[in-house]
């Protein structure tokens, strides 16, 4: 019940559950395995654990829909299986620093460059 609990808060999971991505694309298993062992010991009683669980399902969802987040995630986060909880919390603080400087720095640049 509590995987249920969890995923509802999760507007991404089916798609993120049920992404394509190339036979061989090791980093994006590697990824996409990471996000389900963090999601799955997300503790929903911690409002703070709840929130970083939902930034890193839009973080996923973005990294596989766009290809200049996913290409500059690639070279700026080190994807490995996380084992450990030490590591698992460094990869989830990592990754949210990276969208966040991506979102004030990247993304601002590609919207002003339209205008």
């Amino acid at each position: 019940m509590k995987k249920h609990k969890i995923i509802d808060h999760l507007k991404h999971y089916y798609q993120i559950q049920n992404a394509n991505f190339k036979e061989g694309d090791h980093q994006t298993a590697t990824l996409l395995n990471n996000y389900e062992k963090i999601i799955f010991n997300i503790d929903i009683s911690s409002e703070k654990a709840l929130n970083k669980g939902i930034k890193l399902d839009q973080i996923i969802h973005q990294y596989l829909n766009d290809v200049d987040y996913r290409s500059l995630l690639l070279k700026k986060i080190d994807i490995f299986e996380l084992v450990e909880a030490a590591d698992i919390e460094r990869f989830i603080e990592d990754i949210i620093s990276f969208d966040h400087n991506y979102q004030m720095e990247f993304y601002n640049t590609r919207i002003g460059s339209w205008i």
